[in-house]
């Protein structure tokens, strides 16, 4: 990688609206703007933060069991958690990350996403199927109403006709 290779790849990262990570051992040795920014730390703050400081307290055996197992090779794909900022409000997250030789030592690199916004916007959307199953259903019945009905209605004007 050349120089302006890593100028270009530095950029990138830096200005990415996902939060880049490198953790070690369950430490983060490297958070971008956004990452910090997403858990309520600072720009210009380089804080230090470990893997447990960022989830939720429910998610701490399980985000650093899935570290260790994704610094192995075990674990891949995206991974959802229940996430803390630093005021202590909780947002889902989804993972991706890859394992990483860091100065002799193993860990993970990896993209963060706060995920809330698609989270409302599932959530919106099943009330909207369950609204049209439910309008589906009301119609249905409706419908099976009106059928008795034209049949009562007209067996009634029979009867009429028969009894004059």
């Amino acid at each position: 990688m050349t120089a302006a290779d890593d100028t270009i790849f530095r950029f990138l990262v830096e200005h990415s609206p996902d939060g880049h990570f490198v953790a070690i051992e369950g430490e983060f040795v490297y958070l971008n703007h956004s990452a910090r920014r997403m858990f309520g730390h600072d720009e210009g703050s380089e804080p230090n933060l470990a893997v447990r400081d960022i989830l939720h307290a429910s998610e701490h055996e399980r985000g650093l069991r899935n570290v260790a197992l994704r610094a192995s090779g075990v674990l891949r794909g995206a991974t959802t958690y229940l996430a803390t900022r630093r005021d202590g409000t909780a947002f889902p997250i989804e993972v991706h990350a890859a394992p990483l030789d860091w100065k002799g030592k193993r860990g993970i690199h990896g993209v963060i996403r706060d995920i809330t916004a698609r989270r409302k916007m599932e959530e919106r959307l099943e009330e909207m199927e369950r609204s049209s199953m439910v309008a589906r259903l009301a119609s249905g019945i409706a419908h099976d109403f009106n059928n008795l009905l034209t049949a009562v209605l007209g067996n009634l004007a029979l009867a009429k006709l028969r009894s004059e």
